[in-house]
């Protein structure tokens, strides 16, 4: 079979394909038989090979390769240090371990780990890319890998939540493609006024519609058929020529024509085009037509008929088709949007969300809590003298469960903070705080006991384990030793087989350690926490010391 002359020369004068005729073998241990360059980008390139056409990574291309051939260097990416990290982790483990086999005896190549995550591996194979847990590894892929059950456990849970909204996303975004679809209208729009982002318009419904119009075509002279009429004379019969007729011809042909369905009078209309780059009509008005979609409604303000102006809703439209689609997705086809194109956020009535207590760590009102206490809060305050004083919220670490909060104008009694390596199996400890304050009141109650353990929960090194009594409403409160230094912040508590927050406390508690709020506030620039005084007061207890010092907490949630 010869090839065709004018086939070889594209091939040969283009300047897009490189007739290489050698293999590639990319750092991810992929090989391409006979490639040829099709096109580069700045991070990629597009070959042409045995097996087809594949766009490769310039990441993944030798670096003698990308200079033979003078292809720009791929982009410079800048990592994390986290990401850093696990590439170190990555680029270690290749080297130490080429090829590594699960437990169920699959094997796979090192060089072929796409990414490292919390719970696995994610794998290239010939077949497509595949994720291995690594609760099927050997024990030495797991600590390789600095493998943590826990961190893996919250790492899945996350995925889980993640593809169900990602499922739930894409759901309400077909049934909104439904809704937004009906709204469909083909408009010719006067745009009387230009309000924030929108224009006030009013607003024809077109319909385009197919009508039939007859036309009568008259013929030529040649057209005629003559017809011959009998004629009666000196007793003969005979026949004369009729007068010659052109032919007339009728033609049926099909018009569109746009006829006006409906007016919908003043409408509120998002995405139009520039104004001056309207052409105006004889009258110096503008008009614009083409397809709108309905979003929901707009709010503006306009006379009403006793001349005086007041709010009022107006149908609301988009001529993007994908931007009214999002916006039925996220809000509804309901939603009421202000003039700026934005849904507007309804009043909602302030809704109690609870308390729990917090101590001062400083003398100019900075306050110690639980992150869970005001976690997700509008408006937090403390209560002084039985007066609510807005606090704010400085800095938070919900992963370890503490939040620092700030007061402006009072003047606190700090609490000493303590690191917990001094204490002791059996020290006495005791807090001072609001449990369930709405049921059995709001002045601070005093609990005791004992250190039960220098670690918590499945042996938790953050957290302590005590026997000091706490309910609802302790949570944030300082847990004091002896001398009323602060050793921890009241966390949480054990509940009862049948769970909620009814069930009897059986002394078996948790509370943060306390240089975890030290290292939080090392982070929080100009605050300097409250330092052991040279001589202790002696005519203050401790558990008089640390009531002075302790604090409700109300938090309001939307």
């Amino acid at each position: 079979m010869k090839s065709s002359p004018t086939l070889l020369a594209v091939l040969l004068l283009s300047p897009l394909v490189q007739l290489l005729g050698e293999d590639l073998a990319t750092l991810d241990g992929n090989r391409y038989l006979n490639i040829k360059i099709s096109s580069e980008k700045p991070d990629s390139i597009k070959v042409i090979h045995d097996g087809g056409v594949s766009t490769i990574a310039k990441k993944l291309l030798p670096p003698a390769f990308i200079a033979q051939h003078e292809l720009s260097p791929p982009p410079v990416v800048v990592t994390s240090p986290e990401v850093a990290a696990k590439q170190a982790l990555l680029n270690k483990f290749i080297v130490d371990s080429p090829s590594f086999v699960t437990k169920d005896g699959r094997e796979f190549r090192s060089s072929r780990i796409i990414d490292v995550e919390p719970s696995g591996l994610h794998i290239a194979t010939e077949g497509g890319s595949v994720r291995v847990k690594f609760i099927d590894l050997p024990e030495k892929v797991r600590e390789a890998f600095h493998y943590n059950a826990h961190n893996a456990s919250e790492y899945d849970a996350a995925q889980v939540a993640k593809n169900r909204a990602a499922t739930e996303l894409n759901q309400r975004m077909a049934n909104a493609a439904s809704l937004v679809d009906l709204g469909l209208s083909h408009v010719r729009l006067l745009l009387l006024q230009n309000v924030g982002k929108g224009w006030l318009c009013d607003m024809d419904v077109l319909k385009d519609v197919q009508e039939e119009v007859v036309t009568a075509h008259q013929g030529s002279a040649l057209s005629a058929k003559p017809t011959r009429q009998k004629e009666a004379g000196f007793g003969r019969i005979g026949s004369r020529p009729s007068p010659v007729a052109p032919q007339v011809t009728y033609e049926t042909t099909q018009v569109q024509k746009t006829i006006v369905l409906a007016n919908l009078g003043r409408v509120m209309v998002f995405g139009l085009p520039d104004y001056n780059s309207l052409q105006p009509s004889g009258q110096g008005e503008r008009f614009w037509s083409g397809n709108v979609y309905r979003i929901g409604k707009c709010g503006i303000i306009a006379p009403a008929a006793d001349g005086r102006m007041t709010r009022v809703s107006i149908d609301a439209y988009d001529t993007s088709r994908s931007k009214a689609i999002k916006l039925v997705a996220m809000n509804g086809s309901a939603k009421q949007y202000t003039t700026e194109g934005e849904p507007e956020q309804a009043a909602r009535p302030r809704t109690f969300g609870g308390t729990g207590t917090g101590f001062a760590i400083t003398a100019d009102g900075y306050i110690g809590t639980a992150a869970h206490v005001v976690n997700g809060a509008t408006d937090v305050s403390i209560a002084v003298a039985g007066i609510q004083v807005p606090a704010k919220i400085v800095i938070e670490d919900t992963a370890h469960d503490l939040a620092i909060l700030k007061v402006d104008k009072v003047a606190t009694k700090p609490l000493v903070l303590k690191a917990t390596q001094s204490l002791h199996l059996g020290d006495d400890l005791f807090t001072i705080g609001f449990p369930l304050s709405r049921t059995i009141g709001v002045n601070p109650k005093f609990t005791k006991g004992s250190l039960s353990s220098l670690t918590g929960l499945r042996d938790d090194p953050n957290t302590i384990q005590i026997s000091v009594p706490i309910q609802h409403g302790n949570s944030g409160g300082p847990v004091c030793d002896s001398t009323a230094k602060v050793v921890g912040i009241v966390a949480s508590l054990l509940k009862t087989s049948a769970g909620g927050e009814d069930s009897t406390p059986q002394n078996v508690n948790w509370a943060v350690k306390a240089e975890l709020l030290i290292a939080l506030a090392a982070q929080v620039p100009g605050l300097e926490l409250s330092k052991p005084p040279a001589t202790p007061a002696a005519d203050i207890t401790p558990e008089q010391q640390t009531e002075q010092a302790v604090y409700l907490i109300t938090s309001i949630y939307p």
